[in-house]
Parts: C-alpha cells; sequence; structure tokens
C-alpha cells in the first residue's frame, strides 16, 4: 500500500494477481506514496532500548510534504497523498532550478518567521487541500 497510495488498488492486485503482482508494485514518480511515520515512546531510554544504535536530530515543527519532479512537471503532495502543488510556487520554483531530472524528495517544510510571527503557509497549504478536494477538516482532541 505504501507505493500505490491506495488501499483499494493494493487489495484489488493482492486478488488479481496475488505475491507476485504485490512485488511488481514499484515507486512511479509523480504518484504519491504513503510517507512512513515515526511512532513515540514513553522515554528516549525506551527509544533506544527498541531501536539499538540511533541517530537523534533536533524536531522542527513543519508540514510533511513529498515533492515529485518528472522531467519539468513538479508536483507536492501532503502526508495525507493531498496535491498541494499550488499554493506552495517557491517550493516548486526552487525544485526546478535542481540538476537532477527525475525524484521524489520526502521531507518538512519550514516556513520563516516574521517579526517573531510565523508565516501561515503550512496551515493555508492544508485548508486550501481540503477545499480542493472537499474533505472536511481534521479535528484534534
Amino acid at each position: 500500500m505504501v507505493l500505490t497510495g491506495d488501499l483499494g488498488a493494493t487489495a484489488e492486485i493482492a486478488a488479481v494477481s496475488g505475491e507476485d503482482g504485490l512485488r511488481a508494485v514499484q515507486l512511479m514518480v509523480l504518484r504519491p506514496i504513503k510517507p512512513m511515520l515515526a511512532t513515540t515512546a514513553a522515554s528516549v531510554g525506551e527509544a533506544i532500548d527498541d531501536l539499538g544504535r540511533a541517530f537523534v536530530e533536533r524536531k522542527l515543527d513543519g508540514a510533511r510534504i513529498q515533492v515529485h519532479r518528472d522531467d519539468g512537471e513538479i508536483r507536492i503532495f501532503t502526508r495525507n497523498l493531498n496535491d498541494v502543488t499550488a499554493p506552495l510556487p517557491e517550493i516548486v520554483e526552487q525544485v526546478s532550478a535542481f540538476d537532477a531530472v527525475s525524484f521524489v524528495l520526502d521531507g518538512e517544510t519550514l516556513t520563516r518567521v516574521k517579526r517573531s510571527r510565523p508565516d501561515k503557509l503550512p496551515s493555508e497549504a492544508s485548508r486550501r487541500s481540503r477545499s480542493a478536494t472537499g474533505a472536511e477538516p481534521t479535528r484534534r482532541v
């Protein structure tokens, strides 16, 4: 399901072609993939016990995105696989300057802070994405 981004499509492949069909599924640039998400632990010690040797980095709170480029076409997807290319022209512009022709980038986009107030780009991109797809906003409890 990670590489198809679609549980229904994955189930159909499994039903029609079985294990061989599933093994044939490959990464396709411009088709979003399900991201690998971190899990939590009760403490740093518990996480190290579970993982063994580990690398730790500072967590900056941004918006998780994947950027796909195939030749001249660039598309940006959220972790929910929504296309948010239109509200992020500055990322498209920067990715356009890369020498590589075809790739997928996965990471977070961070906004600049102006006058001690964060820019609203991640939440604005998320809001526009929900509007474009007709999805209801996610409510956190």
